[in-house]
Formats: structure tokens, sequence, C-alpha cells
């Protein structure tokens, strides 16, 4: 089909009448229109807002689990996620107070370590060099050639693969039965 053919046609229809109708139509339902694009931007804005809450989240319980290990009491480390939370939002253009940072915060603490979480400066933590030595000790006492064994009793389910067998003693042997 030509080109000018379809050009042709357009401006035949608008002058015959099509443009007029299209207007009337348009500012017929004008609020409608613009209504339902308030709805779509409103609905976009809830989403991308909501995405951005659960980022927040998720970076909160991220600086959670991270500071954990340092050698602080429960406080402190709550204090030291708060500044980090709040810098960590500026960095993805959110203004985040210390108050709602906090609010977050305790939220993440409150998920990861339930309402048992210390908070006072008396709270003992084990310091890295504790820690280091206690793992070194118990690598120490390991025997690899004779290691610990598992104690297991008539009735007992094993599972082996992804097949679990139940074990029955007979005259001290052990015969597995398959369960399922």
């Amino acid at each position: 089909m030509n080109w000018t053919k379809i050009i042709s046609d357009a401006l035949n229809w608008l002058i015959g009448g099509g443009g007029t109708l299209t207007l009337a139509v348009i500012l017929k339902n004008w609020p409608k229109i613009i209504g339902a694009l308030e709805n779509f931007a409103d609905q976009t804005k809830t989403n991308k807002d909501n995405q951005v809450v659960d980022r927040i989240k998720s970076m909160a319980q991220t600086l959670v689990t991270a500071i954990q290990p340092l050698a602080l009491p429960g406080a402190d480390q709550k204090k030291l996620a708060s500044q980090r939370l709040v810098e960590l939002a500026k960095d993805f253009n959110v203004d985040l107070d210390s108050d709602k940072a906090n609010d977050y915060i305790e939220e993440a603490y409150q998920l990861n370590y339930g309402a048992v979480k210390a908070t006072t400066a008396e709270a003992t933590q084990l310091t890295s060099k504790d820690a280091v030595k206690a793992v070194q000790q118990a690598a120490a006492n390991f025997d690899v050639m004779n290691p610990p064994a598992i104690k297991l009793a008539d009735g007992d389910a094993v599972k082996i693969g992804n097949k679990t067998y139940t074990l029955n003693a007979d005259n001290g042997i052990f015969l597995t039965a398959k369960e399922g």
C-alpha cells in the first residue's frame, strides 16, 4: 500500500469529522481519564515505596547479623547498626531519620533473636581471640582416626539420601527396613 494513500486517508478522516469526534470523546471523559492516570501513578508510587521499605528492612537484617559478633553490648550494637542503616539509606537516596532506623533495627533484632537479646553493658561477649582459642582447643582434642560415635537404638530412623530407614535389632545385628 502506498504511504501517500495512508496519509491522504488519515487527513480525509480528520477533516470528515473523525478528529472532532475523537476530541469530543476525550473532553467528555476527561475526568475519568485523569482519575485513571492518577490511580496508576499512585499504585506505581505505592509499589516503589513498598520496595524501598523491603530493601531497608533487608539491610537492617544484614546489619544486625554482621554486627552481632562484635565485642560490644547489645545497646551499642543497635546504635551502631542504626547509624550504618541511616548511612546506607542515604547511599540509595532515601531520607531515613534515626528514630525510624531504630525501629527497623529493633524489628530485625526481634526477628533474629527474639525478645531475649541482651542490651545492657554487662552483656558478656566472646572476643575474637577467645573464639579462635576455643576452636583451636576443640580441634586439638578431636581424634580424626576415632571420631565420636553416634549411638543408635532399636526403632531409630536413619535418612540415607532421600530414603528413610528404621533400625531393628535382631541378636545384636541391626537390620534396616525402608519406610514409606
